[in-house]
């Protein structure tokens, strides 16, 4: 709003001229008025107000009544544009806190075009705000319900105002692909009880959705995993035990040996998913159970463990004379390394070599575990450390999914990095670097009980 006091130095003079006007001059008089009219109204105040001022000046004569009129005017442009910068601030923390937000937040005005977006919807959908301002509502065209259908086709605010919009999951088609998502809707009411707006949350439960997949596939690879040792253990078992039958020594030692490893695989996944409870409730447990160890003697030992278990892969062990102690917790180590040589084993033919070379650089104990498989993919290289993960040779090759994720907890829970290389066709090679000194007391996770 301009300045209304600019506009008093030529309405004074004019009005001060009125006073030697005759009443030879009507037509003066009245362009006077007129002047004095199109000054106020040019700044803005209303026509009423105008003819107030001009009447109270005639009719009274009174200048103190002029004078007191425009700093009652000057007095509300002040107080106007307080409110203005107010205003604009509060938008500006509205908007602020929008961005903040973790869902993403767009405001649909009755025309049905969006006409507020946070950043968080941007990075959601892949788009800049620009590209979405002044658009049709995305239930037009991007969402959809479960069942398949537009979402503004099973409820819009706008057509149903009495309705109340519930969090409702959606698909939707986005610049980073499909997405799961889930939508809530609140209006925006005007004075007369009207719909004004409509502002839509959606929350991205792409991720949450993923795991809930991998949790399913991971009880039913569980179930599996577990019938299958427990029904070669109940069927030599029960074979053995059958009294019209005279078995030979030879091969009741070989029954006896299979009952034997199936056990043993069994307590090993067993040991795996009690293992993989403990390190995501690592804030609930004891400390590691940190010591000096020889890590030759813990190396040695988990190849020896594992050729006593594969007879169809070879062992090859690169290793100095003497290597440095290490302060670590054996246990979680030794399972460590036994997850590597198990998930070598798994993803490489019969026959060929699983090499471990093992040293220490610079403070540091360095095993470095190559196998000879089929490789992993480019795409696949960086997920193979998370939970349930499974790549494409699931079919072939029993498992979990929870070995390389245990093996990359413990790496940490040490202070250490494991890290994966592979290409296809050229094997795979997993990288572990444990710093001797090990975690300090501040550093040692607590693990669950």
């Amino acid at each position: 709003m301009p300045n209304l006091l600019a506009y008093w130095p030529a309405a004074d003079g004019s009005l001060r001229r009125l006073k030697r006007i005759t009443i030879a001059g009507p037509l003066l008089f009245i362009g006077l008025l007129e002047f004095v009219r199109h000054q106020l109204l040019a700044a803005d105040v209303a026509a009423p107000v105008a003819l107030m001022l001009v009447g109270a000046v005639l009719v009274t004569g009174s200048w103190l009544f002029a004078e007191w009129v425009f700093g009652l005017i000057a007095d509300l442009q002040a107080r106007l544009e307080t409110a203005l910068a107010e205003a604009q601030r509060e938008r500006a923390r509205l908007l602020a806190v929008l961005d903040a937000s973790a869902d993403g937040i767009y405001v649909v005005e009755p025309g049905e075009q969006i006409s507020l977006v946070n950043r968080t919807l941007e990075r959601l959908l892949g788009l800049p705000r620009e590209k979405m301002i002044g658009q049709t509502c995305f239930g037009h065209t991007l969402t959809r319900t479960r069942d398949g259908r537009l979402l503004c086709e099973s409820a819009c605010p706008f057509q149903e105002p009495t309705r109340h919009r519930y969090p409702t999951e959606i698909t939707a088609q986005t610049a980073n692909g499909l997405r799961s998502l889930e939508i809530a809707s609140g209006r925006i009411l005007g004075l007369d009880g009207q719909v004004e707006g409509v502002v839509h949350v959606l929350r991205d439960l792409t991720a949450r959705k993923e795991i809930e997949r991998l949790q399913d596939e991971f009880i039913s690879l569980v179930s599996h995993e577990l019938k299958t040792p427990l029904n070669h253990i109940k069927g030599f078992a029960s074979t053995l035990l059958q009294e019209d039958v005279e078995w030979d020594r030879e091969t009741e030692r070989d029954f006896l040996e299979t009952i034997d490893q199936e056990a043993d695989r069994l307590t090993h996944l067993v040991e795996n998913i009690l293992e993989m409870a403990r390190l995501a409730n690592a804030q609930e447990g004891a400390f590691l159970e940190l010591d000096w160890h020889a890590p030759a003697d813990m190396i040695s030992a988990v190849i020896e463990r594992m050729r006593a278990f594969v007879d169809d892969h070879h062992f090859v062990l690169e290793m100095p004379a003497s290597l440095p102690p290490l302060r670590c917790d054996r246990r979680t180590v030794e399972l460590l390394l036994n997850n590597l040589l198990d998930n070598a084993v798994k993803y490489s033919p019969s026959g060929t070599t699983v090499t471990v070379r093992a040293c220490s650089e610079a403070e540091t104990l360095k095993v470095v575990v190559i196998d000879e498989g089929a490789g992993i993919p480019a795409h696949v290289l960086p997920r193979v450390f998370e939970r349930f993960y499974r790549g494409a040779n699931r079919q072939r090759a029993p498992g979990t999914g929870l070995g390389l994720a245990i093996c990359r907890r413990v790496a940490e829970a040490h202070c250490g990095t494991l890290t994966a290389a592979s290409a296809p066709a050229a094997g795979s090679t997993f990288t572990l670097m444990l710093p001797l000194e090990g975690p300090n007391d501040e550093q040692a996770p607590r693990f669950g009980g």
